[in-house]
């Protein structure tokens, strides 16, 4: 049975949302509905917004999980972590007696083999929600950007990814390029009317949200601009309270969430709730310190604010932010396990409720190597991620497709770069079984 979210998809997108479940394109399911691309291009922004999700592989899990999908079984109770040694299982059932004996062999096989190769593989890894590796394969360069950039904004959206503003050897800049991950090619489209730096971007609906920014003098800006992917276009929306750059920030259920970052003149504790619907921002329970540089990520329902720089050092605390507790006596701000050292201005993401801190600055040496760590909310721990991204890289910025993590620009030894990068960071071998 569908939730209430899917209750309120029409016939039309309900439709739709089943087609793109089956792995269906755009053309594909524009010929079948015998309606244009583009009004697939419209309908898929809708539902997107409705059910909550940023892809189409989101979508299509979303569907599978309530029942929109008839004849594909039923999806795995606990797919945050997806390792080898959970095994999904096809709908698909065989009913000749022969297959039987054919397929409990295959079965022992494939399930001694990855039992063996699971226990090799995490050896000294206290969880195995998600696999640290020393393989070099699940690191890869793709197409770099036009130009070497950082403290960029970058979004997903249709498995597409779209790099927005940032800093260039040149100065501030407002390009706006789109990576096709299938043709490992970007393209560019319209730029972002007001150049910044130091931003962060999300989406809700199909449109990406860019608050604030800072200029080339180190002022920031108040205003919010917003791109829809699919027109090409660009709009203001209501400004923000502050002027502000070097936040955080997270869209969760039909919100955006602004936390800390520098007003021209200071760090601040400041949360920011902007609500699309309204065009409206409010003021939400302060974080318990100022901070700027931190990373923000969505993580088994909880927001979790990492690291910083409050004005004086680095920061290595991880605090906890329970939208739903706004209002209610108490705080909603709890802690976390703090970072194994102090960081900032590092790439930070969330990937089957699993948080990925990659890179980073900190006050501690100038010569600290800051390795790449994985946060297991389910055991409150860090963990090391043996995979060697490369050495004093900051100011990155990360966005994930499926199971996959992409790092865009950044710095690395205080130079500017264009080079990109993809980590594939969590593996799921699907087994059939045999009835």
């Amino acid at each position: 049975m569908a939730d209430t979210q899917s209750s309120e998809l029409s016939e039309r997108e309900l439709e739709i949302l089943r087609l793109v479940a089956t792995g269906a394109s755009n053309k594909e399911i524009a010929k079948k509905l015998v309606i244009s691309t583009n009004t697939v291009k419209v309908h898929l922004r809708n539902i997107f917004g409705k059910i909550g999700v940023a892809s189409r592989t989101e979508a299509a899990m979303y569907a599978v999980r309530f029942g929109q999908v008839p004849n594909m079984g039923t999806p795995p109770q606990d797919e945050k972590t997806l390792t080898i040694s959970e095994i999904s299982k096809p709908s698909r059932v065989f009913n000749l007696r022969w297959w039987i004996p054919i397929g409990l062999i295959l079965l022992l096989i494939l399930v001694v083999g990855a039992m063996i190769w699971f226990r090799r593989s995490t050896a000294g890894i206290s969880s195995p929600s998600m696999l640290a590796t020393t393989n070099a394969d699940r690191l890869k360069v793709i197409a770099p950007l036009s130009s070497a950039r950082k403290d960029l904004a970058a979004a997903t959206f249709e498995d597409q990814i779209y790099a927005i503003a940032g800093r260039t050897t040149g100065g501030i800049t407002g390009l706006v390029e789109r990576y096709n991950p299938v043709a490992d090619k970007w393209d560019k489209r319209s730029p972002k009317p007001i150049p910044v730096s130091e931003v962060n971007a999300a989406i809700i609906g199909g449109l990406v949200y860019i608050p604030g920014g800072c200029f080339k003098t180190g002022g920031a800006t108040d205003v919010l601009e917003v791109y829809d992917p699919i027109q090409d276009h660009w709009q203001e929306r209501a400004k923000l309270p502050v002027t502000v750059c070097r936040y955080a920030l997270v869209s969760f259920e039909g919100h955006l969430y602004l936390f800390g970052g520098w007003d021209g003149a200071k760090y601040l504790d400041t949360v920011l709730i902007y609500d699309p619907s309204r065009d409206v921002w409010s003021m939400g329970t302060p974080m318990p310190r100022p901070r700027g540089y931190t990373g923000a990520v969505i993580a088994a329902g909880r927001i979790f604010v990492i690291g910083g720089f409050d004005g004086i050092q680095a920061l290595s605390s991880v605090d906890i932010y329970s939208p739903n507790r706004e209002g209610t006596p108490g705080t909603p701000w709890s802690s976390a396990q703090a970072l194994p050292e102090k960081r900032y201005a590092m790439g930070v993401a969330s990937i089957a409720d699993i948080v990925v801190v990659i890179g980073g600055k900190s006050d501690e040496k100038d010569d600290i190597t800051l390795q790449a760590l994985q946060y297991l909310p389910d055991v409150n721990q860090w963990q090391r991620i043996e995979t060697e991204f490369p050495l004093y890289w900051s100011n990155m910025s990360l966005v994930t497709i499926g199971f996959q993590i992409y790092a865009l620009g950044g710095e690395i030894d205080r130079t500017l770069i264009a080079k990109n990068l993809v980590y594939q960071a969590v593996f799921a071998i699907a087994i059939p079984i045999v009835k």
